[in-house]
């Protein structure tokens, strides 16, 4: 654990080493992901969240070069990072787990139509 808040162990998209991006930079995007989203996410907001980061990412992260794996992964770290810093309220809290285990489905949705019109994400 480090100051962050994440285990490095546990971010996939800094578990390669010759990732480009670091648990800073999940945590940056997952901060700017808060305070957008402070109830926490739901079904319904997911895709706008990941249309967020993927600005952010254009924004923010100019110089980083992800391949869209990692771009991929790094969406799904900065998801996650959300739903465990957010507060849903007693009744969604207990959704969490289940919200994480869809990140990835929806952003696979949400990466496939999008790459169709967009050659970045490949």
């Amino acid at each position: 654990m480090n100051n962050t808040g994440l285990d490095p162990r546990t971010v996939a998209s800094v578990l390669d080493a010759d990732s480009p991006v670091t648990v800073a930079d999940i945590t940056m995007v997952g901060e700017d992901l808060v305070q957008a989203y402070p109830q926490g996410l739901t079904m319904p907001t997911l895709i706008p969240a990941v249309q967020l980061i993927l600005r952010v990412i254009v924004l923010k992260m100019k110089k980083v070069r992800m391949t869209p794996d990692q771009k991929r992964q790094f969406i799904i770290d900065v998801l996650r990072y959300v739903v465990d810093n957010t507060d849903a309220g007693p009744t969604l809290e207990q959704l969490d787990e289940i919200i994480k285990q869809m990140i990835p489905s929806a952003v696979d949705a949400f990466l496939q139509h999008r790459s169709q019109w967009c050659p970045c994400l490949g």
